[in-house]
């Protein structure tokens, strides 16, 4: 239930960018990382530590995640991202063209999600292949 929401939650903020939705999102996906006991490894505490770098740089700016370096040509696929401006701030966590248009907290959440999948594979294996003595 709590991925289901989170997801929802996700999809309506990325269209309809705003505080509420963005800080709804935000605490969804915190409840998530705790509910799924998450937290009580180093993988869990990577997604933790990404998802509070992401919510406090887009709750900062009215729900919208600034892009340093975005082109004014280009139109990003949600209304959620917006070319980063004088009146933008935080953005030292902000989405970076340097960054191949990814933040600091993507970074940290695609780490630990990578590590719980390489934990998840590695018990797979060592339990599909008995040690030998």
């Amino acid at each position: 239930m709590p991925v289901m929401l989170t997801l929802m939650l996700s999809v309506l903020w990325k269209e309809y960018p705003n505080v509420a939705l963005c800080a709804l999102f935000w605490l969804s996906t915190v409840w998530m990382t705790y509910s799924m006991k998450l937290v009580s490894r180093p993988a869990g505490l990577l997604i933790l530590l990404g998802a509070v770098s992401n919510a406090l740089v887009t709750v900062f700016n009215g729900g919208v995640m600034p892009v340093v370096g975005m082109p004014s040509s280009f139109s990003p696929v949600f209304p959620v991202w917006q070319q980063a401006h004088g009146n933008h701030g935080l953005l030292l966590l902000a989405d970076h063209a340097s960054l191949y248009y990814f933040s600091i907290g993507d970074f940290f959440l695609i780490a630990g999600a990578s590590m719980l999948v390489l934990e998840r594979v590695y018990h797979k294996l060592r339990v599909a292949v008995p040690q030998q003595s």
